[in-house]
């Protein structure tokens, strides 16, 4: 209906963007879900999100259907077993709201306005970083 694509229940993908300073490939893993958090809290909502993190190792982790914006990153130690090495990485954990305009199912749901648009998340290949930018402009 809003011409977006429809998943189902999972995405797993990678994105390889440059070398590091060894000459391998830079990549970067993402695993989605089209989301469910049953939730009534922000901070219920980010556990849930959390979660995700049980089901497989991800650089991103995110998901929509929650009826809230946001996203927050966590540190994590990734197991090198080639070179016996514990490496600190930053995983990103990022939810994305859902467009109900304000008819009958945000109202009967106690649903307070969300915002339009999805979040958009940065790769620097340069500094191996992630970054996310959440959309801020709200509907009435």
């Amino acid at each position: 209906f809003l011409g977006v694509h429809y998943f189902q229940d999972e995405i797993c993908f990678r994105i390889s963007i440059g070398q590091d300073k060894y000459g391998n490939p830079n990549v970067k893993s993402f695993y989605g879900v089209h989301g469910t958090s049953n939730a009534g809290t922000i901070g219920a909502i980010m556990n849930s999100l959390f979660r995700l993190s049980n089901v497989c190792d991800a650089d991103v982790y995110f998901m929509g259907h929650t009826h809230w914006t946001g996203q927050f990153p966590n540190g994590f130690f990734r197991r090198d077993i080639i070179h016996g090495k514990m490496i600190p990485v930053a995983r990103l954990f990022v939810s994305s709201a859902s467009y109900q305009g304000r008819e009958r199912y945000p109202v009967v749901n106690a649903l307070t306005p969300k915002t339009i648009g999805a979040p958009i998340v940065t790769i620097d290949s340069d500094k191996n970083k992630l970054s996310v930018e959440c959309p801020m402009e709200m509907f009435a």
